[in-house]
């Protein structure tokens, strides 16, 4: 189980809020793995949603490995 740092602010840049809607385009419409996308993003806002931006960010994290590993072979 994950705990949040306290030092966290609730306050949303500009840029936060163009990549979660850049993720929305690629992560849940375009990639193959939408389904799982938007099944982690609903699971988080319903259970956790205090994670609700960690979950965003790790799945960003997770495609953009995603990329770099298909590179590498």
């Amino acid at each position: 189980e994950y705990n949040l740092p306290s030092w966290k602010t609730s306050v949303t840049s500009l840029n936060e809020i163009k990549a979660f809607l850049k993720s929305l385009l690629i992560l849940g419409v375009i990639e193959k793995g939408r389904f799982k996308y938007w099944q982690v993003l609903f699971y988080s806002l319903l259970k956790f949603p205090e994670k609700f931006s960690l979950a965003v960010r790790l799945s960003i994290f997770g495609y953009h490995f995603r990329r770099v590993a298909r590179q590498l072979h």
